[in-house]
């Protein structure tokens, strides 16, 4: 599996809701756990009582082959960082958080079927209201997107149905 940085943490998290009971207990492990030890599945499987088959199907869930590389990936994640301001450590986190919370939520199938659809059409309508109407905001960055890439947008101001 790819990843993108180090941490698995944000990965975990964004796809905890499809976790089984087992399996969220042993994402709640690996998200708070802030320390070296020795994670081999048979130890883990004691400490949180549960299979190791278990381990090994929360790691293929999370889109590893197996519990083995799960925890080759999730090792990085808890190594001492550098001598860094607390604060700064933290921004970096969040941003490294919102980022693998990004990537893990990337569907390229859907983002190939859009493509598709939008290549196939010659004219392409946007609607929204506030920042995202009459050319400011959202829809000004959207639309030089859009001509960038060979279209071309208007806008129309608010009420207008």
């Amino acid at each position: 599996m790819q990843t993108y940085g180090s941490s698995v943490v944000p990965m975990i998290e964004a796809n905890y809701e499809m976790f089984t009971v087992v399996e969220k207990t042993i994402a709640d492990f690996f998200i708070s756990n802030e320390k070296e030890m020795d994670f081999s599945s048979g130890r883990m499987a004691k400490m949180l009582h549960v299979s190791e088959a278990s381990l090994s199907r929360f790691a293929k869930k999370m889109g590893y082959s197996g519990y083995r590389e799960f925890i080759y990936n999730y090792q990085p994640s808890i190594a001492e960082r550098p001598n860094v301001e607390e604060q700064t450590i933290h921004v970096l986190y969040s941003y490294e958080e919102l980022l693998q919370k990004t990537y893990s939520l990337i569907r390229e199938p859907q983002i190939k079927h859009v493509s598709q659809l939008i290549g196939e059409h010659t004219r392409i309508f946007l609607y929204g209201f506030g920042s995202w109407a009459g050319g400011t905001g959202v829809s000004t960055s959207v639309a030089t997107a859009w001509n960038g890439c060979g279209g071309n947008h208007g806008t129309a101001p608010d009420g207008i149905e």
